[in-house]
């Protein structure tokens, strides 16, 4: 199985500005940002649904966000464009005898929750399959194999004061009957928490702010279980199933202030799951961020689509 990537984002310039010669760290939450799509499940059998939610962060002001789904995207290179439009692809399905009626729009609403479908049923999703590798598609768009499942792509397209931002989710269609234990599902992740070097709880759930400049350790609940052990066909396995169990990756966001570590990372047999779970994260200065709060955000991602976030408000005291 190819390890698939749960987010990807594009964020473009701003309108009309220049280039310019530094970058903010890209764990640093500033101006339009979205930090994660997740889809709930992860991965959808026949007749079901997902709910796919965004997290979004963006400077006061509205923002506006479009979703569309995609059977053929063209990656990177392509901008994640879809490498065939819905009217082709209807017609398509039309002459070849398939029902396109249950085919979604690629159209799915707006806001940062929509619902997605199930594209009809296997026998129309094999079908298509067959009808997309007819198409002329862009060189550097890749088919599926549509063997076990058909990997689709959904598109956020969001814009506020002048910026815009593309994120994309993959949502694996299944093709043949997944046993429950292996169905994937997102990472649980509950509350992130600070401690100071006496052990003490502080910063957001514990309701006492932290000291401006010092250095505090920043820890999420994470259960080994949010490592799914699951059988599947990996890239070495000449087809066959066989046991695994995912890879986590960690994310820390923050307004302000900095952590050691952008990421932090599970890999089975290369290091304990406790070295995914917390980060150091020193406070900024109040000349760096006068304002009385700072958000910070974890994302979770699993290798296999996966995705939670976890986020706390920290109240920071004045200026030492």
């Amino acid at each position: 199985m190819t390890d698939k990537l749960t987010y990807v984002a594009l964020v473009s310039a701003l309108l009309g500005a220049g280039c310019s010669e530094s970058f903010d760290p890209y764990n640093e939450v500033a101006g339009l940002r979205v930090l994660g799509v997740t889809a709930e499940p992860p991965s959808l059998s026949e007749g079901e649904r997902a709910r796919v939610d965004a997290l979004v962060s963006a400077p006061a002001g509205e923002v506006e966000l479009s979703w569309t789904w995609c059977p053929l995207p063209t990656g990177p290179l392509g901008n994640f464009e879809c490498a065939v439009t819905e009217d082709q692809l209807r017609t398509a399905l039309a002459d070849a005898g398939l029902d396109d009626d249950v085919l979604p729009p690629f159209e799915l609403g707006s806001g940062a929750t929509v619902e997605f479908e199930y594209a009809g049923g296997r026998d129309l999703l094999r079908g298509l399959c067959e009808l997309l590798r007819e198409q002329p598609i862009p060189e550097a768009t890749e088919l599926v194999s549509c063997d076990r499942r058909f990997p689709v792509q959904l598109r956020l397209d969001a814009r506020a004061d002048g910026e815009a931002v593309i994120a994309v989710k993959d949502i694996d269609l299944e093709l043949i009957e997944i046993d429950d234990g292996d169905r994937n599902r997102n990472p649980d992740v509950g509350a992130l928490t600070l401690s100071n070097a006496e052990g003490e709880t502080v910063g957001g759930s514990a309701q006492r702010p932290v000291r401006r400049g010092q250095t505090y350790t920043a820890s999420i609940e994470l259960a080994a279980a949010a490592a799914q052990e699951y059988r599947d066909v990996r890239a070495d396995s000449g087809g066959e199933l066989v046991d695994q169990r995912e890879n986590l990756a960690v994310t820390w966001f923050f307004e302000a202030g900095e952590f050691d570590d952008e990421r932090t990372s599970f890999v089975p047999e290369q290091n304990d799951i406790a070295d995914a779970r917390s980060n150091e994260w020193t406070a900024p200065s109040a000349a760096d961020w006068p304002a009385a709060t700072v958000e910070l955000t974890v994302v979770v991602r699993d290798n296999r689509g996966g995705i939670a976030w976890t986020q706390s408000t920290v109240f920071l005291e004045g200026p030492q």
